[in-house]
């Protein structure tokens, strides 16, 4: 949950980048203008949306927000971090929310969540994010196992100074990495003898 913030930031830049363009303006616009990524804009609609929602409800509506969505949408994912368990337990509530007409258009519609539903929604919207983000970006996984949790999901980062974990979310930096995984081989290498 803590990592909307960086995801929601990250999508904006995205956003934002398909909106410039090289080309030179001639009369205003531009000939051939870059469109807009629709999945980006509505994944980053939709982490302003719930983040606010649900902060205004584990705080009771007794929260500051900044009248700039950055600020807002960071502020609403820290207090989200610190009241995850508040989250959780929320009851069943009526929320006004927009959803899809069959023929197009969205209308005003009454759906009903509890903090569950709040927390599937935003971990939800946590993996269509990084999806969207990294649909370009090949995956190399690494063949050692995880030295806490033993499985074979090390990950390192695309500049190659983290490896995580992604089943028990552990990081290390490279060289503590290197460290640990020559201490380990070492073992393994005893152990044989």
């Amino acid at each position: 949950m803590t990592k909307l913030y960086a995801d929601w930031a990250g999508l904006t830049g995205a956003l934002s980048a398909t909106r410039k363009s090289n080309t030179p303006q001639i009369g205003g616009t531009n000939a051939h203008p870059i469109p807009l990524r629709l999945d980006v804009a509505v994944i980053s609609a939709a982490i302003e949306t719930e983040v606010i929602r649900w902060a205004r409800v584990v705080t009771r509506e007794n929260i500051e927000l900044p009248s700039r969505i950055g600020p807002c949408v960071q502020r609403c994912v820290t207090v989200l971090g610190t009241h995850t368990g508040t989250l959780v337990d929320q009851p069943l509530r009526r929320f006004s929310d927009l959803q899809p007409m069959p023929d197009g258009g969205d209308h005003l519609a009454q759906i009903e969540l509890d903090g569950v539903d709040g927390v599937l929604r935003l971990a939800h919207l946590h993996a269509r994010a990084a999806h969207a983000l990294d649909a370009t970006e090949t995956r190399i996984w690494l063949p050692d196992p995880c030295p806490h949790c033993g499985r074979k999901a090390l990950l390192p980062s695309t500049n190659q100074q983290r490896v995580t974990c992604q089943a028990c979310r552990i990081t290390w930096d490279s060289d503590h990495f290197a460290l640990l995984s020559n201490v380990l081989d070492f073992e393994k290498q005893r152990i044989k003898q």
